[in-house]
C-alpha cells in the first residue's frame, strides 16, 4: 500500500472517528440538558401551585407552601447529585441560579403572602388584596428573570454541543371583538 492512501485512510478513519465521538458528546449533552430541564420543571411546577393556592379558598397556601421549599430543596440535591457536564458547568450554574432565587423567594416574599393569605382568610382587605398581588408579581418576576437567564445559558449550551436552536417563530393574531 502506498504512503499517500495509508495516510487518506487514516486521516479518513480520524475524521469518522471524530465524528462519532462529538455526535456521542452531543447525545451526552442533549441528555444532560433533559435532565437538568426535569429538575427546573419540578421546583417551578410546584412554585407555580404554591402561588395558585392563595386564589383559592379550598387549598392550603401553607401546606403548598411547604411543598414549594420541600421540592426546591430536594431539587437543589438532585441538581448537585448530577453534577455539571464534563468539565462544563454553565448549565448547572444557571439552574441552581433559578433554584436559589427560588429558594430565596419563598423564605422572604413566600412568607408575606403566607402572611396575607392567612389574614385574608379570616378577613376580606382590599388593601391586603392589592398588596398580596403587588408581592406575587415581584416574586415572579425574579423568578421569570432566572429563568430567562437559564434559557439563555441552555441555548449556548446546546449551540455548542452541534444542536440548531431555533426559536419559536410561531405568531398569533389577535382578532378584535365583534360587537
Amino acid at each position: 500500500m502506498n504512503i499517500k492512501l495509508s495516510v487518506g485512510i487514516l486521516i479518513l478513519m480520524s475524521f469518522m472517528f471524530y465524528a462519532c465521538n462529538s455526535s456521542e458528546s452531543g447525545k451526552d449533552a442533549d441528555k444532560y440538558c433533559d435532565s437538568v430541564i426535569v429538575i427546573q420543571n419540578r421546583a417551578i411546577t410546584q412554585l407555580d401551585s404554591f402561588f395558585q393556592s392563595t386564589r383559592y379558598r379550598n387549598y392550603s397556601t401553607t401546606e403548598f407552601y411547604k411543598k414549594a421549599q420541600d421540592e426546591t430543596i430536594r431539587q437543589i440535591e438532585a441538581l448537585k447529585k448530577l453534577g455539571n457536564f464534563h468539565e462544563d458547568n454553565t448549565l448547572h450554574i444557571a439552574l441552581l441560579h433559578v433554584l436559589t432565587v427560588t429558594d430565596q423567594m419563598l423564605k422572604e416574599e413566600g412568607k408575606t403572602i403566607l402572611e396575607l393569605d392567612e389574614q385574608l382568610l379570616i378577613k376580606y382587605d382590599k388593601q391586603k388584596v392589592d398588596q398580596l398581588d403587588s408581592i406575587e408579581n415581584s416574586a415572579i418576576l425574579k423568578i421569570q428573570a432566572a429563568q430567562l437567564f437559564f434559557d439563555s445559558v441552555q441555548v449556548q449550551f446546546l449551540t455548542q454541543y452541534g444542536f440548531d436552536v431555533v426559536a419559536d417563530s410561531t405568531q398569533y393574531t389577535v382578532k378584535p371583538d365583534l360587537e
